[in-house]
């Protein structure tokens, strides 16, 4: 258990650098994107009112290869959105996707965004419950916030923070957590063409205000993810980056249906495509069914 972690905790130290001195730089054009051809169309299954699955598949580079996608859909006035974690929660310990469902009585789980080095800290400003966790305010040009102080805000919402301030969104919301944006209100690809590719999850908000839980289990670069996403009938209107790699989870579990989608690839960090087992993370955004 010590060597896995060890293991880890270099994984996550080198992907935090990469990722940060990556970020700036992304607006550089790079030659030899991915060609992403136009996704198939899911089927929603309804799990219950206002909660739902479905999966889509496109083609990447080759007919041979084909990328699943699983998104599950929320409507924030039927589901209630928690941010829970080892600091926000009192836990001894991190926990799985599925541990944070089963402690915490909720019905799906996905990672809050990447963590730095200690195990612990959320890498961007987060606020849970009015309290902050995290203070500093990186470069990251998302935020999303959720548990409205008043009726006249939007029950979930992912915002841009180079169009809104971070300070007036905490003062409008209980919890609010930042971090690297993918997509942008005015469905911007906001990452260009690179290398680097791995399994991807992501929080998306669509044209209803209902948030999109979306798990890539194949490795991608994020220029061709969210180009696929764009082109999925989804009604995106705004994606986030929570995590990619083997830390990546998402976890659902209502009635009949149960999934767990875990990451693997990681360019340069973690080159395999098989997942094992999920790894213990320390902050989760969850849904359970509103009162």
């Amino acid at each position: 258990m010590r060597a896995r972690q060890c293991g880890l905790l270099y994984i996550k130290y080198m992907k935090a650098i990469q990722v940060y001195l990556l970020y700036p730089l992304l607006w550089l054009v790079l030659p030899g994107a991915a060609s992403v051809r136009a996704a198939e169309t899911g089927n929603w299954c309804a799990l219950d009112e206002g909660l739902e699955i479905a999966q889509f598949s496109s083609v990447i580079d080759s007919p041979s290869v084909d990328t699943a996608v699983t998104i599950v859909r929320i409507d924030p006035a039927k589901w209630e959105m928690k941010l829970l974690g080892r600091q926000i929660n009192d836990e001894p310990e991190n926990l799985t996707a599925q541990q944070w469902c089963e402690k915490y009585d909720l019905v799906a789980a996905l990672n809050a965004g990447m963590f730095q080095q200690d195990f612990v800290t959320h890498v961007g400003y987060l606020n849970a419950g009015g309290r902050i966790f995290a203070r500093r305010v990186r470069s990251y040009q998302s935020a999303v916030a959720f548990g409205p102080r008043n009726d006249s805000m939007p029950q979930f919402r992912i915002f841009d923070l180079d169009k809104d301030s971070l300070g007036e969104i905490v003062r409008q919301y209980h919890s609010v957590c930042q971090n690297l944006r993918l997509i942008s209100r005015a469905r911007e690809n906001k990452w260009s063409p690179q290398e680097r590719r791995w399994t991807e999850v992501a929080l998306g908000e669509d044209d209803l205000g209902r948030s999109l839980f979306i798990f890539c289990n194949r490795p991608m670069t994020m220029y061709d993810f969210n180009r696929m996403l764009l082109s999925l009938p989804i009604g995106l209107v705004a994606a986030q980056h929570l995590e990619g790699g083997p830390e990546a989870q998402l976890y659902l579990n209502l009635g009949q249906t149960k999934i767990e989608r875990l990451g693997s690839f990681e360019s340069g960090l973690s080159e395999s495509y098989e997942s094992s087992f999920p790894y213990p993370i320390p902050n989760v955004i969850g849904v359970a069914k509103k009162k």
